[in-house]
């Protein structure tokens, strides 16, 4: 169901943009449904509001008549008690001034036409008493007065309070009635906007993970498959189930893979014609090279006991020459074995410190023939290795090779120790140079076959790059790793680390 989403929005024939313009235009959508929403609960806020206001003008109204009423009565009722003339005709007067007071209440009380009517008919009916009683009294009949106050005045001012009296509980029944509405209409706007508000929330998210599932879904399925083609495996494909331009992509990819495995394939059968072909004309090289540098020898003794001086420098440059192309032969056939996979490995137990005398007594007569000092510090608990004596030797020798033909008139140095990391014992060896160094373009190159530093360099230097190729390729067959620090015209140091006891992988160690 978490995937159900995106697969749909997935599959939708729409383009991305269009997916996008249209999850936009929805929460828009949302956000002007929602201000609507929001101005009609305003509205009616307001509209109660003013109701509210309304019933408190028509309480505050009839609230104001009660009082003037049961002042009314109090004066009429105190005149009727003690029957003066002047004090009835005062309470008269203000009788009839409270009948302008009615006047004024009766256009708040439009919801209560009934009762204020009686309250009317009511008043009207007790001033007109009030005024016989007067009459009577100015003519002296005070048994008559004294019958019709007690008759009809009294009744008719207890009826006029109490109309008086239920028009204001009424009033505020109402204005209670609607405090309660309002607080009802409150509490059901807030629930409406808070439920709109969250509803709207989650369907934006939830189109936002839909749309987002149904775009990353497939850039994390082909980033995946580009890193497996980066690895070289070309066998998997993407499946991706959009219809947009993800979809596209994915089948560009897709193609891009098949195209890149028919490549791979072709150069893997190129890198082994390759290799085989270097091994079968390295192979048929060195035995007449080998007649070559045999002969040469011969002739340089024989030029020796002869007495023809003369000749032997020009023999001794034919030695040289031919040790120098077995060298090269003997470089390209290691290579060629590496990439094919067939160099074996023969790991036994040797003493590293006698290692590294045999090998630098090798280098240094070319250290002198370049005018270079040589210099070599070993640790005391160097020990013994396991691993192959014959590689590690030619490594080595590459590596000091290499920095005494790059350095004229300078110093060579080689530097060896042993140290734990990581619970592996490891040889550390450091050989430094005050040659020519490398920029960083120049190290980006120096591993690669076939390849120096600059073509001027080839031509004063000499050598095929292949030393330091076949170099590395060994340090990564026995576990180890080799890296560079170079300085232009200050020099370049190189340090491997090879592990004390090698473990051979399948395939890499010879069977005697």
């Amino acid at each position: 169901m978490r995937n159900l989403l995106p697969q749909l929005v997935a599959k939708a024939p729409a383009t991305v943009r269009t997916k996008l313009v249209g999850a936009f235009l929805a929460i828009v959508l949302l956000l002007i449904t929602f201000g609507i929403l929001g101005l009609q609960v305003l509205n009616g806020m307001n509209r109660r509001t003013e109701d509210f206001i309304k019933f408190q003008r028509k309480t505050a109204a009839y609230r104001q008549l009660q009082h003037d009423t049961t002042l009314q009565l109090y004066i009429v009722t105190s005149a009727l008690l003690a029957p003066n003339e002047r004090l009835l005709e005062s309470a008269l007067r203000q009788l009839h001034q409270f009948r302008y007071d009615l006047d004024r209440v009766a256009f708040v009380s439009k919801d209560e036409m009934e009762l204020f009517g009686k309250i009317q008919s009511q008043h009207e009916r007790l001033v007109a008493v009030v005024t016989e009683v007067v009459q009577l009294t100015q003519r002296g009949e005070m048994a008559e007065a004294l019958n019709l106050r007690l008759s009809e005045a009294t009744p008719l001012a207890d009826n006029l309070e109490r109309l008086t009296n239920e028009m204001v509980n009424r009033a505020e029944a109402d204005m209670a009635a609607k405090i309660n509405e309002n607080d009802r209409a409150y509490n059901m706007s807030r629930w409406l906007v808070m439920g709109f508000a969250l509803g709207s929330t989650g369907l934006s998210l939830l189109m936002g993970y839909a749309i987002s599932g149904s775009l990353l879904v497939p850039v994390r399925e082909m980033d995946r498959r580009f890193k497996q083609i980066a690895s070289g495996d070309f066998s998997n494909r993407v499946q991706v189930s959009n219809r947009d331009e993800m979809g596209e992509l994915a089948d560009n990819l897709n193609r891009m893979n098949d195209n890149l495995k028919g490549l791979y394939e072709q150069l893997e059968v190129a890198s082994k014609h390759k290799s085989d072909f270097l091994a079968n004309v390295s192979h048929e090289f060195r035995t007449p090279l080998n007649s070559i540098i045999g002969y040469s020898e011969m002739l340089m003794e024989d030029a020796l006991d002869k007495g023809f001086d003369s000749i032997e420098p020009d023999i001794r440059k034919i030695h040289t020459s031919g040790k120098h192309l077995l060298t090269l032969i003997n470089d390209i056939l290691d290579l060629s074995k590496v990439e094919a996979g067939m160099m074996e490995l023969t790991p036994e137990n040797f003493d590293i410190s006698g290692m590294i005398q045999e090998v630098s007594d090798m280098v240094r007569p070319m250290a002198e023939k370049y005018m270079i000092t040589m210099e070599v510090r070993c640790a005391d608990d160097l020990g013994s290795m396991y691993s192959d004596s014959t590689r590690v030797k030619q490594m080595l020798f590459n590596l000091l090779s290499n920095s005494c033909k790059f350095s004229e008139r300078g110093t060579v140095s080689l530097f060896v120790t042993r140290e734990i990391k990581d619970s592996t014992h490891w040889l550390s060896i450091r050989v430094s140079d005050t040659g020519v160094g490398m920029t960083e373009q120049q190290i980006g190159k120096l591993f690669q076959p076939f390849s120096q530093a600059e073509t001027d360099t080839t031509r004063k230097y000499g050598g095929t790059g292949l030393g330091l190729v076949v170099t590395k390729k060994f340090c990564e067959m026995m576990g180890g790793d080799i890296r560079v620090e170079s300085s232009y015209g200050k020099g370049t140091t190189f340090k491997v680390r090879l592990p004390i006891n090698f473990i051979p992988a399948r395939g890499t160690m010879s069977v005697n």
